[in-house]
């Protein structure tokens, strides 16, 4: 379970797509069968209480939904794709050769299993650990980040309103992976992450922005309708942009040659998914706007419910940057980060 001294990013409503809270433009959106609906404002102080990095920030749990969300019955983004022994026993010792394909370090000391008392797949220690130990190291050039715009992007950086936009951090982190995604001679530690990443259906099952009407009114929160509401326009821009770059790609042998139109928006709609729930935010001095990155290996480790958390993370390194998470107090053999 993972604290941050970096500020991890919480996704929220108004700034899915990281459009500043303040600076949010209410809007009218019809919902079926009801009547218009003001898009106002969610501050993101309304939902930080039991937000989970893994899921959504709009798949919160705090007390005034979780009892109503339970009879949901909806799969966890990280839970195992299958329940065969196989698949998890494949998945075990791919998230093994990622590690020492990235050089984490230190090297042997973490496992991807899913959790026997949750069923939530997690990031667990194979030893015990003292405060302050490190947990685990990656470099920072093996992280995708948001300042790393695929050649492809060009062609629409006025729908961006300029590439280096802070407020289009999402559309830039979705194209990075979009671009990896796509590649055809991509090494073997990113197809092996991306091997490792949920199941897009289980993904899509667990985030309220693609629930149907009937289930969120099940739900019986305003605010998680309000919250749905508010993330409906700037995710749709976002898709729209990254669509109308991909289909500026002229180069005939490239992989979304093959795509059709639906293919393709299904593609944008995974990969901001992938983006929403997995990003962390690094940094917030003068040098410059943060970075926010996907951090393979990294990502793969829950956030907590409040007060279990046993572990922080923090970029050290000075010159060769690494993602460093270090141990708040004493994990025991086998326990979960």
């Amino acid at each position: 379970m993972l604290l941050s001294t970096m500020k991890l990013v919480l996704l929220l409503p108004t700034f899915v797509l990281g459009f500043p809270t303040e600076n949010c433009v209410p809007k009218m959106r019809l919902r079926k069968n009801r009547s218009p609906v003001l898009l106002t404002t969610i501050r993101a102080e309304d939902f930080r209480m039991g937000v989970k990095s893994q899921l959504s920030p709009l798949h919160f749990q705090s007390p005034l939904v979780s009892h109503r969300m339970s009879s949901l019955s909806l799969r966890s983004t990280l839970q195992e794709r299958s329940d065969s022994g196989n698949d998890k026993a494949q998945e075990t010792k791919a998230f093994l050769q990622l590690c020492e394909l990235l050089d984490v370090k230190p090297a042997g000391l973490l496992r991807l299993e899913q959790c026997k008392k949750s069923g939530i797949r997690g990031v667990f220690a194979n030893r015990s650990l003292s405060k302050g130990d490190m947990i685990m190291s990656i470099s920072l050039s093996s992280c995708l980040r948001d300042n790393q715009t695929p050649s492809w992007m060009m062609e629409i950086a006025d729908d961006l309103g300029g590439l280096c936009n802070p407020s289009a951090w999402a559309t830039r982190l979705a194209a990075i992976l979009l671009d990896r995604q796509l590649d055809r001679e991509r090494d073997h530690a990113t197809a092996l992450w991306l091997s490792l990443l949920p199941d897009p259906d289980h993904l899509r099952a667990s985030l309220p922005i693609h629930w149907s009407e009937s289930v969120l009114l099940s739900a019986q929160c305003t605010a998680l309708e309000l919250a749905v509401d508010t993330a409906f326009f700037p995710r749709a821009h976002a898709i729209e942009v990254l669509l109308k770059a991909l289909n500026s790609i002229d180069d005939a042998t490239h992989a979304i040659q093959h795509m059709n139109e639906a293919a393709r928006r299904s593609l944008c709609e995974n990969a901001l998914d992938i983006v929403q729930t997995r990003t962390y935010r690094l940094g917030e001095d003068d040098r410059g706007p943060p970075l926010r990155v996907l951090a393979p290996v990294f990502d793969f480790i829950n956030h907590p419910s409040c007060g279990s958390a046993n572990a922080y993370f923090a970029l050290e390194g000075g010159v060769s940057p690494h993602l460093v998470v270090r141990a708040t107090r004493e994990i025991t053999d086998d326990s979960e980060v």
